[in-house]
């Protein structure tokens, strides 16, 4: 059962539309920074501008971002897309609660009567068990972040540690 929420979809655009919003006055604002710290000589990461435009890009992404993933998972939801097509690759679970929360609050607004309302929940929890197992089921089967970030570092410790010993060793054919 395909539920379709108008209010879920305006919530989505306004959240897409705000990140748009935020990440253009941060890279003006950056851009202010850099020609105000130019002009009178200063560093520029001391100047109002930056630090105003790192403010809204904190805001944009531990605010705005995870509400925009968890409204797109709820109508995702509601509309019955399988977690799996709706997240390709993911390394961190979303706010389950919050979806949930997000989803039936947008339910109850589709049904007026009250029986129709109290069936179409019980049937909405069923259906959220399931998709969330599912969900769940799909993240810890993803690679994870970490391994990757592991293998990075490890990576970049043997770069430097051939680049030590090159240095070591023309240290020493230029002692001979």
């Amino acid at each position: 059962m395909k539920i379709y929420s108008q209010a879920l979809y305006i919530k989505r655009v306004n959240l897409q539309d705000e990140a748009r919003l935020i990440k253009r006055r941060e890279k003006k604002l950056f851009t202010r920074g850099a020609e105000v710290a130019r002009l009178k000589k200063i560093d520029t990461h001391t100047t109002r501008a930056h630090l105003t435009a790192l403010s809204l890009k904190d805001h944009r992404k531990k605010i705005v971002r995870p509400t925009a993933r968890e409204a797109h998972l709820a109508h995702g939801f509601l509309m019955g897309t399988p977690y799996a097509r709706m997240e390709y690759k993911t390394y961190e679970a979303p706010g389950f609660g919050n979806v949930y929360e997000l989803a039936m609050r947008m339910a109850r607004k589709q049904c007026m009567r009250f029986d129709e309302r109290t069936k179409l929940l019980k049937e909405l929890e069923e259906r959220w068990e399931l998709w969330e197992n599912e969900a769940v089921a799909y993240i810890k089967a993803q690679p994870s972040r970490a391994g990757e970030e592991e293998a990075m570092k490890a990576a970049y410790r043997a770069k430097r540690a051939a680049q030590r010993a090159a240095r070591e060793a023309a240290k020493q054919e230029t002692a001979a």
